[in-house]
């Protein structure tokens, strides 16, 4: 029997083949980048998988890594991200009493291109522009992968763009498609969706 959040979130999951230590390996997993704990040993059956979020930014016709996001977060007004050493439903929350959790969803099209938008322009949604493609370029990554995923942990495949085309493939599953005489990026978004609860103690009385 799977943990509860991996049965709700099984209907998200894609089907994956990684590569590394010189072999390849078919998972099920959620959709993100896929990092593994480089202290354990003994195989795909004994390390610890993780799977982040990358959040990503076009600048400058460039691709940038802005922030790792876990799949599970927990909202909090002190930090945008909790530690994995502290428990998300400590009693001594600054929160008093409510815990609110998203849950983070990268949604990237299986059959459309990104294109770059310029956010002051209002028209912008409208065009479909080809000179506005992102094509998949060099990944700078940023530098928060250990609060997110814990010490230890590295992105399981390399740090390159050609690997096989699909909405979710390559590195940092950010997907490529051959179009235009090069690849390009899926259209993509981070969906979210949240829940809040009130933390309730139940006490026994003899």
């Amino acid at each position: 029997m799977k943990p509860i959040v991996n049965r709700a979130l099984r209907p998200l999951m894609i089907y994956d083949q990684v590569a590394f230590g010189g072999s390849s390996y078919n998972l099920y997993r959620y959709p993100g980048t896929l990092v593994r704990n480089e202290n354990s040993s003994g195989g795909p059956g004994n390390e610890t998988f993780l799977v982040v979020i990358p959040e990503v930014s076009h600048a400058n016709g460039g691709e940038e890594i802005v922030r790792w996001l876990p799949v599970v977060q927990e909202i909090r007004g002190t930090t945008a991200i909790v530690p994995p050493s502290q428990s998300p439903f400590s009693t001594t929350s600054p929160e008093g009493g409510v815990v609110a959790v998203r849950i983070n969803v990268p949604f990237q099209s299986s059959a459309s291109a990104a294109h770059r938008i310029d956010p002051s322009d209002t028209e912008a949604l409208l065009e479909t522009g080809l000179g506005d493609v992102i094509y998949a370029q060099t990944t700078v990554t940023a530098t928060n992968l250990g609060d997110v995923a814990g010490t230890g942990y590295e992105i399981v495949q390399g740090s390159g763009s050609s690997q096989a085309s699909g909405a979710y493939a390559g590195s940092y599953g950010l997907g490529s498609f051959q179009m235009l005489g090069g690849e390009v990026r899926p259209f993509r978004r981070i969906l979210a969706g949240q829940s809040i609860y009130r933390r309730e103690v139940f006490a026994l009385t003899p």
